[in-house]
């Protein structure tokens, strides 16, 4: 239970900067890093999904900000969509695996409609990260 608002409480809707956005997926990467390579078991989970979070946030500043493509028709909806395939996209990447990520992120987002691009966003990442 308190994982799940954990998670959810990082989906605001609220507008975060762009510097600020690529500022905290600098630093987020490089505390990352040591955890990563040290083959235990150091809560790889929880890091992937707040980069995620933050990797979706960017694709939506990008998508709908003026200073870069403007849609303007791009609701709050689809910036928590795009929140939920960033995550699916990380973790599925470097944990290899496919269909326990996107069981998992789904029962967590509780989002039962993106199961189809949850599902074809973490076959590329894992294509891409082989």
């Amino acid at each position: 239970m308190l994982e799940d608002h954990a998670v959810h409480g990082h989906l605001s809707f609220e507008h975060i900067p762009l510097g600020d956005l690529l500022l905290f997926i600098a630093f987020y990467y490089v505390f990352f890093l040591p955890s990563y390579g040290t083959n235990l078991p150091a809560g790889l989970f929880s890091p992937g999904i707040i980069m995620g979070i933050a990797y979706g946030n960017i694709a939506f500043t990008i998508l709908t900000d003026d200073n870069y493509l403007g849609f303007t028709h791009i609701d709050n909806i689809m910036k928590r969509k795009l929140m939920c395939l960033g995550c699916c996209g990380i973790i599925s990447a470097y944990v290899r695996l496919k269909y326990s990520v996107c069981v998992i992120l789904l029962e967590i987002f509780q989002d039962w409609e993106m199961i189809l691009p949850m599902f074809w966003c973490a076959i590329v990442a894992n294509t891409v990260a082989d």
